[in-house]
């Protein structure tokens, strides 16, 4: 865009200026969170052979473009949930977070233990976010 402005006196053409700019509008960014599940062995947090095999694929199709994430762990309603449970879903997520950022992965991560689940297996779990650029 371009305008004239012109300054007069008494009818006279006394200053004339010429302002010219660009709009330029902020590139349209798309995100989609990819998802996935890191499953645990009964009150364990260390991760199994097939769900670290399982990670390193996920690492290599998305990391390079991932903007951050989440992993938040979760454990099995089992009875009566104990002191020593809640920190396990902590630990589940830490140690996914863990991996991954070892891995490759050098975005942000906010890692969470979420505590309990249903009493289904699929409660013992971290279930990882990535938002990356499309």
């Amino acid at each position: 865009y371009s305008f004239t402005v012109t300054a007069s006196s008494n009818g006279y053409v006394t200053e004339t200026f010429v302002y010219s700019f660009v709009i330029q509008a902020d590139p349209v960014v798309s995100y989609k969170t990819v998802k996935l599940s890191v499953y645990f062995n009964l009150r364990s947090s260390v991760l199994r052979t097939d769900q670290k095999s399982k990670l390193l694929r996920f690492i290599r199709q998305f990391a390079p473009k991932v903007i951050d994430g989440t992993v938040d762990g979760y454990i099995q309603w089992i009875g009566a949930v104990d002191k020593t449970f809640i920190p396990l879903s902590l630990a589940r997520a830490r140690v996914v977070a863990k991996f991954i950022s070892d891995h490759g992965l050098k975005a942000p991560l906010v890692v969470r233990g979420m505590s309990v689940l249903n009493s289904s297996n699929a409660a013992r779990v971290s279930m990882v976010g990535l938002r990356c650029n499309v």
